[in-house]
């Protein structure tokens, strides 16, 4: 199941405030753990939105994310916390 995750991000380079989304998509695996998938939906993203890449291969209590700040080219990280929701 995809879900779209929306979040606040701030550049740490020259603090452009931005709102950053992701589609989530996760499986089970054989040996129980739950991965995160290629999204199969597309992101439709309006001027003060950026898309976060995802940097984990299973979920845990965290998600590692990044992006590269529009404004100034910085790569920023963002770790978002794993809710039952999320799963």
């Amino acid at each position: 199941m995809e879900r779209e995750i929306s979040i606040a991000v701030t550049c740490k380079t020259c603090q452009n405030e931005m709102t950053g989304k992701f589609l989530l998509n996760t499986r089970t695996d054989k040996a129980d753990h739950q991965r995160v998938n290629i999204p199969l939906g597309e992101l439709t993203l309006s001027d003060n939105e950026i898309e976060l890449v995802c940097d984990d291969i299973l979920v845990d209590d965290e998600i590692n994310l990044h992006y590269d700040c529009e404004n100034c080219g910085t790569k920023n990280h963002v770790t978002i916390l794993v809710t039952d929701e999320m799963k």
